[in-house]
């Protein structure tokens, strides 16, 4: 019995081909109220153009050239998360404000409103509201 085996030889082609053959996984409703279009997670097309230009630009909301240098300096200055503790200490990557920039836009640039976190501690805030 001759037993030939045949390599495919994977190219970027192939590997292109093999994703888009990938079944793309569980639909899901858009996550606005009252909108019924599939998505693969969270908000259709239209909803997230319409949520974008609700929100404005970083840069409309006060996180511009200024911004970005204080950043840089408070998170030099503060290189460790303050929420991770001494046991796992994390690199902060992420500047949270104690008190938010829409309510109190006067206290962007304060040291003491800011935190210096990691992403995983800064996302828990965010979602809890902080």
């Amino acid at each position: 019995m001759n037993m030939e085996t045949t390599e495919q030889v994977v190219t970027p082609q192939v590997v292109a081909k093999r994703i888009e053959l990938w079944p793309r996984g569980i639909m899901y409703p858009c996550s606005e109220p009252g909108c019924g279009a599939l998505t693969n997670g969270g908000r259709c097309q239209s909803h997230k153009l319409e949520r974008e230009q609700l929100r404005g630009s970083s840069a409309k909301r006060g996180y511009d050239g200024r911004w970005r240098k204080f950043r840089l300096w408070f998170l030099a200055d503060h290189p460790l998360c303050q929420d991770c503790g001494e046991d796992h200490p994390s690199a902060a990557t992420e500047v949270h404000h104690v008190k938010k920039v829409r309510e109190f836009p006067e206290l962007q640039f304060f040291e003491d409103n800011c935190m210096a976190l990691c992403h995983d501690c800064h996302s828990r805030r965010t979602l809890r509201g902080e």
